[in-house]
């Protein structure tokens, strides 16, 4: 993939000043790749900085977690979260790719279990958690039983089903509702998974 080459040579930050800049790169790059107007990208990040405000937040990895929770939709009328991912599943070369790399570079310092984080791992009750969605009825249909995949994206769950319910309610007219179960094991878990209640800017979704 295009991603693998970027995230290969992505530069490792070390903190919030660092990310924010990317951020700010990131954004603009997106606004010239979708045809929106640099101003809108300014208004997301000036949302982002505020969320990142204070010294809990001046390490890179915390910064960059913190704000990939944010649930600001000013400027291009969705969450961060959902602006890189979409750049993640495009997987074109090109500056919003090479930006869109060192940021989930940096937020693997905490969720990838190689990384001495210094915070320990908790893990759901019974080893499951959920995701509640919506996508085209053809996109549906690619999940098969004992199909292997990997999401080309960063991928949210939740402890607790709630949360996944709420998000099944969000689904357009045009969409199909799609409730994901993950069942992890219980002994070897999972090596690029983090619990960020502790970071996120929507406390409660576990």
């Amino acid at each position: 993939s295009a991603f693998k080459g970027a995230y290969r040579k992505a530069a490792v930050l070390s903190s919030r000043d660092q990310v924010m800049d990317r951020v700010r790169a990131f954004l603009t790059a997106y606004a010239a790749l979708v045809d929106k107007e640099p101003a809108q990208a300014q208004e997301l990040f000036r949302a982002l900085k505020n969320a990142v405000a204070g010294p809990k937040y001046e390490r890179a990895r915390e910064a960059a977690l913190r704000i990939w929770t944010s649930p600001a939709k000013i400027g291009f009328g969705k969450e961060y979260c959902s602006v890189l991912n979409e750049v993640l599943r495009r997987d074109e070369p090109g500056e919003a790719l090479d930006a869109a790399a060192v940021l989930v570079r940096i937020m693997n310092r905490l969720l990838v279990v190689y990384h001495d984080t210094g915070v320990e791992r908790v893990w759901p009750p019974n080893y499951v958690t959920f995701r509640g969605t919506s996508m085209p009825a053809d996109q549906v249909t690619f999940f098969k039983q004992d199909r292997v995949y990997r999401s080309p994206m960063m991928l949210a769950t939740s402890f607790s089903r709630a949360p996944a319910d709420f998000f099944l309610r969000m689904a357009p007219p045009d969409r199909t509702p799609v409730l994901f179960r993950f069942w992890l094991d219980p002994d070897d878990r999972c090596d690029h998974a983090y619990y960020i209640e502790r970071l996120t800017t929507v406390s409660g979704e576990k």
